[in-house]
């Protein structure tokens, strides 16, 4: 468990991602949605995380947002070795592909994704207002999780949410960032921050809803 304690860029990089509430490089990983399989090729320099990376694997999973499905994370190739025997990586930067439950089903159309950017970019703020105002139960339960499981209470926390303008766009993708103050414990127990930066891409694949 000292482990999980002294690795605080594990707890920021997965914190990052509850924020956006809507291995071999070269390999892909398969994943279904609805039915359609999509071959997800691994980032350069990035590799799958796997359960036998025991630790690593099991701590994620109380990462995901509860409106999210989540498929599969990726990792630097030269943490592998580290995560493989057990230990938490240093997470400066990781990725994930998730999708939102609530679309798993649907297919979503050129037309459709086009109402649906036009509606994110012009509720933008109001969006994310809403987002912070849940924050607070989903880390509750964050922590209440790693307690259960891990025997810590990391005493996780997001404030000062600043969302920016989307600023890539297509007719089957929008990506946007957003900087985050991350709240959790040090290596000595003692609370500390951090400002931390995140990219959300929304690509529409074989009229399938992804969220990276």
């Amino acid at each position: 468990m000292t482990k999980v304690i002294s690795n605080k860029r594990v707890f920021i990089s997965f914190l990052i991602s509850l924020s956006f509430l809507i291995p071999v490089t070269g390999w892909s990983s398969p994943i279904s949605i609805g039915g359609t399989v999509l071959e997800i090729p691994n980032p350069p320099g990035f590799a799958a995380v796997t359960p036998q990376m025991t630790t690593l694997f099991r701590l994620e999973q109380q990462f995901v947002a509860p409106s999210n499905e989540h498929f599969i994370s990726y990792i630097a190739e030269s943490e592998i070795p580290k995560s493989l025997n057990d230990e938490l990586p240093e997470l400066g930067r990781r990725f994930s592909v998730q999708t939102a439950k609530e679309l798993i089903g649907v297919s979503v159309s050129k037309s459709y994704f086009s109402k649906l950017k036009q509606i994110m970019k012009a509720q933008n703020d109001e969006l994310f207002k809403k987002v912070e105002k849940t924050l607070p139960g989903l880390l509750e339960n964050v922590n209440k999780g790693i307690t259960k499981q891990f025997g810590m209470d990391p005493a996780l926390s997001i404030s000062q949410v600043v969302p920016l303008p989307p600023h890539e766009e297509t007719d089957r993708t929008l990506a946007y960032s957003l900087f985050a103050k991350v709240g959790v414990r040090d290596e000595a127990g003692n609370p500390t921050s951090e400002v931390c930066a995140g990219t959300e891409v929304l690509p529409v694949v074989k009229t399938r809803f992804l969220v990276l």
